[in-house]
């Protein structure tokens, strides 16, 4: 199973790293891409998956490098393939603090 799986990867990654996805290689995507939990619990209709499959781009993390900024425009949906990822968010300042700040 886990041969399988890794084997699903490499697929996924060689192509998500294509700039230009044919008709076929969006198919092939489609139930590799459905086993995610995210797409499983939101129940994407299947018009919807294709367009999402054939938007779909391969960006590769460094360890330890930030992926977005707390505060940045986020204009990406990120799916981690493989590793751990942290999403730390920032507390509130309390409002008194806050309003002391010029």
């Amino acid at each position: 199973k886990l041969n399988a799986l890794a084997e699903d990867l490499r697929e996924v990654v060689r192509i998500l790293m294509q700039s230009m996805k044919r008709d076929r290689e969006v198919t092939a995507l489609i139930p590799l891409i459905s086993k995610i939990k995210f797409f499983k619990d939101n129940k994407i209709e299947s018009n919807d998956f294709r367009y999402i499959c054939k938007k779909l781009k391969f960006e590769f993390v460094s360890r330890g490098k930030d992926v977005i900024t707390f505060g940045d425009y986020g204009d990406k949906f990120y799916i981690s393939l493989y590793g751990t990822v942290g999403v730390l968010i920032p507390k509130a300042k309390p409002a008194t603090e806050a309003k002391k700040v010029k």
